[in-house]
């Protein structure tokens, strides 16, 4: 019997170990893919980010000049205040602008100057043809991390130089401490289940584990629901702090992707009104062209800088947002209304019929002069409009054109008409 007992002790003891050290190995790539996945995430985040905040044509005005802007500036800081708020994964963002013999800085979070030079290196110097040609991008591998290299092109598709976005690489040295932990747990756990029943193996370990691994899973599609069954789990223990360690990494990555977002909206939307502002309209002007159901309206508020002038400027923001939020208000939901300027609206009404146009310019009609300030005060503002649609063979720079024609015949009138000064 003592014989018989040793064997299928050593039988369970081998297949136990087996078992577990199959776990081991699964727990080690699951890291590992979860490492890449996690990598190339927030390289792909931080490269949209670094883009969006980027005007190319901004960019080469500075570097001809040498000098530094107020929308230089402020993207400079854009970029410092998200390297800074990534630092454990960005370790650098550059734009370069490349030359035949030589090269400037143009932004760079590491402390170079606007116009200082860079010297061509050997793998510079390898990848010379395509940093002059500014079309190719690509991603440079090391042993501390990567560098990826995204060509920025202006309006007119003229090169205006390389974002280079340095990375760190914390994940493979987590990696091998998670590894280690694991391996660790599961080699105890292991000495404790064959002294116990199949039972509490397979409630203490076996369940825990693989509910981790399909929240873990499901992750990304459901960052709340995820992190919120895991912190629910009743497990203790190793296991437990296996949890929590993968609940604070959860935790970490949901803040990182709420910050970004919080960045990428401020850096498209203006902060006075909560429009889409200029950059926003650059973006998406080339979709606008493809468009075969448009309407745009121009929008002017007419006497602003008198009433700023007068009365101050809190007085003229006012103004201003009384006239995005009677702007909000004739807009549909497929609509983009963005602030091009101090004064100046523009709305594009996309996939719209001439029903839907029709209810736009008689609601403007009705209301039209639109007042925006008091009815005491004394300096009155307008909201003037002018609109066009695509009809025939109507391109959408003509129809912009006419819009804003229109809108000044229509600023003429209520200037006229209300007795306003000429600005």
């Amino acid at each position: 019997m003592k014989g018989i007992g040793e064997k299928v002790g050593k039988r369970i003891a081998g297949t136990i170990l087996a078992f577990f050290f199959a776990e081991a190995f699964f727990v080690i790539i699951f890291f590992f893919y979860f490492s890449l996945t996690y990598r190339f995430n927030i390289e792909g985040k931080t490269a949209d980010f670094a883009l969006a905040v980027t005007d190319a044509d901004d960019a080469r005005y500075a570097l001809s000049l040498r000098q530094s802007n107020a929308s230089y500036k402020k993207t400079l800081a854009l970029l410092e205040d998200f390297r800074q708020e990534n630092s454990r994964d960005v370790k650098r963002i550059s734009m370069i602008n490349f030359g035949s013999t030589n090269n400037y800085y143009i932004y760079d979070t590491g402390g170079n100057k606007l116009g200082e030079k860079l010297e061509y290196d050997d793998y510079l110097e390898s990848k010379k043809s395509d940093l002059l040609n500014c079309r190719k991008k690509w991603r440079r591998p090391s042993l501390s991390g990567s560098t990826l290299y995204i060509p920025v092109r202006t309006v007119n598709d003229k090169p205006a130089g390389y974002m280079v976005i340095e990375m760190n690489d914390p994940m493979p040295v987590r990696l091998i401490i998670a590894a280690a932990v694991t391996l660790l747990i599961l080699w105890l756990c292991a000495v404790f289940f064959i002294r116990s029943a199949k039972k509490k193996l397979e409630d203490m370990v076996f369940k825990p584990v693989r509910s981790m691994t399909e929240l873990t899973d499901s992750f990304i599609e459901d960052v709340s629901d995820s992190s919120a069954r895991l912190a629910d789990m009743e497990v203790t223990d190793e296991i437990g702090d296996l949890k929590d360690a993968i609940l604070r990494l959860f935790v970490n990555i949901s803040n990182g992707n709420e910050d970004l977002s919080e960045a990428l909206y401020k850096a498209n939307h203006d902060a006075m009104t909560g429009l889409l502002n200029k950059r926003s309209y650059n973006a998406l002007e080339d979709n606008f062209r493809h468009e075969k159901q448009l309407c745009v309206i121009y929008f002017d508020v007419n006497n602003l800088k008198h009433v700023n002038d007068n009365l101050g400027h809190e007085a003229g923001d006012h103004i201003i947002k009384q006239a995005a939020e009677y702007i909000r208000s004739i807009m549909n939901p497929s609509d983009y209304c963005f602030r091009m300027g101090g004064d100046e609206f523009l709305l594009v009404m996309t996939g719209c019929n001439f029903r839907m146009i029709n209810k736009v310019a008689e609601r403007l009609e009705a209301d039209s002069p639109y007042i925006l300030n008091p009815v005491e005060s004394r300096w009155k503002s307008a909201l003037s409009y002018g609109y066009a649609y695509i009809e025939g063979g109507d391109t959408y720079d003509d129809i912009l054109g006419l819009a804003e024609m229109r809108m000044y015949i229509c600023k003429a009138k209520f200037k006229a008409l209300m007795q306003m000064p000429e600005r």
